[in-house]
């Protein structure tokens, strides 16, 4: 769809950039940002240039010259033993690569890949396309995949017109001035028709917002704990709502100083596979050719990085290790799963440029959840990765490492000044 421009200048491989690159470099190993030639003949990043095209497909129904897809240049989605029956998902569906500061992050939440469905814009995404009649006829275009659903999954009404926002579009498959909870807490420019949290604080009743927690997915579903003294049980949504809302509410200089502290947490999110499928399915079969796909090296070496630099850090050095939550690091038996079998998949492709890092040392750095349904990140449901028997049992992490955890990620400042008026 688009051509890459050729490269005026030599890189350092990827395994040399986890080892004495900078992070100055990193958009040099992200595909998203590979040089193209867009629909204008115009040089730009592919992510650019690939928002460009969507706009224009969707709003105008002008198709770009041969097709529209979102599968960046070094990757080769075909390759994937599931492309079969993702592919309509995988070349429509808008991708999300991360979110956050990944080189200033303490606390990173790692996930798999995105799903069907998201909540916060305009633009829902449903992957199995089911035309009158009943019968699965996946779409040729863009266009006419979106002509077909509305952002609820239902039929879209022909009158309706799409509007979309380029900036706000490039943000949503990765935006590194931003992380996740200040996108659904708190920023009022990088949401489509959801109002952010402590916003509609002011608007809506507390029932009625937690009633609607679905709508903050990250929040809800894996930080909410966090956000709740240390020792509570139960009901972390409901706790966390209303310890916001006692510092959101209090005055309006008060709260923009609290929007501004969550702008500045030292959290981030990825995914190891950026394209969005029906269900968040990636079979560990399917492990080999995941990691051969740009996207997915990439994302594997930011993380190989962060561990490498602190391991390598000099005496004087002020770094602060990176603590990496990775849902399926390891399967129900104990054995390696998705996340692990990806890391060691890497090394062995890199093995000749001789990364310094062992699975275990990796794994010094990595808190996975003791449950395989409830993903809340609390003090009982984290626990560290360590080198372990097969099918053995790993305690929750220590009081002492959960406090580090909410300090180091910043969330613990947010309430600083609660905390003093309580003790007062």
């Amino acid at each position: 769809m688009f051509e890459a421009a050729s490269k005026t200048q030599d890189t350092l491989s990827l395994a040399e950039w986890i080892i004495k690159g900078s992070w100055s470099q990193m958009n040099d190993y992200n595909p998203f940002m590979t040089l193209v030639k867009g629909a204008d003949g115009d040089t730009k990043p592919f992510i650019t240039a690939a928002c460009e095209s969507y706009k224009r497909a969707v709003e105008t129904g002008i198709e770009p010259e041969g097709g529209f897809s979102w599968e960046a240049p070094g990757d080769n989605l075909k390759s994937l033993p599931s492309y079969a029956k993702q592919s309509v998902s995988y070349k429509f569906g808008i991708p999300a690569l991360y979110s956050g500061s990944l080189e200033q992050s303490s606390v990173i939440l790692v996930l798999l890949n995105p799903g069907g469905t998201y909540n916060d814009m305009d633009l829902t995404i449903w992957s199995a396309i089911k035309q009158d009649g009943g019968d699965l006829v996946p779409p040729k275009t863009v266009a006419e995949f979106m002509e077909i659903y509305d952002e609820n999954g239902k039929f879209r009404d022909p009158n309706e017109n799409w509007t979309i926002d380029l900036a706000r579009l490039k943000a949503y498959v990765w935006d590194d001035q931003r992380n996740k909870l200040y996108q659904e807490l708190a920023d009022e420019t990088n949401r489509y028709d959801e109002v952010p949290l402590l916003t509609r604080m002011k608007t809506d009743g507390i029932a009625d917002l937690k009633s609607a927690k679905q709508e903050y997915y990250y929040f809800d579903k894996y930080f909410r704990g966090l956000f709740t003294p240390i020792g509570t049980q139960d009901h972390f949504f409901d706790v966390a709502v209303d310890r916001l809302a006692d510092i959101a509410n209090k005055s309006e200089a008060e709260g923009k100083e609290f929007k501004e502290k969550i702008r500045e947490l030292k959290i981030a999110t990825l995914d190891l596979f950026p394209y969005r499928s029906k269900t968040i399915t990636l079979p560990k079969k399917e492990i080999a050719s995941v990691c051969k796909q740009a996207s997915s090296r990439f994302v594997i070496s930011v993380i190989l990085k962060r561990i490498y630099e602190y391991e390598h850090r000099s005496e004087t050095a002020d770094l602060v290790p990176p603590r990496f939550i990775i849902r399926s690091y390891k399967d129900r038996k104990g054995n390696p799963g998705i996340w692990e079998s990806a890391i060691q998949e890497f090394l062995q492709q890199e093995e000749n440029q001789k990364i310094d890092l062992s699975m275990a040392t990796i794994a010094k750095y990595v808190l996975t959840f003791s449950s395989f349904q409830n993903v809340v990140m609390t003090e009982k449901n984290l626990r560290q990765v360590t080198p372990q028997e097969k099918g053995a049992q790993v305690a929750a992490i220590e009081t002492a490492e959960y406090e580090q955890l909410i300090k180091v990620s910043g969330i613990d400042a947010l309430f600083s000044k609660e905390a003093v008026a309580m003790k007062g």
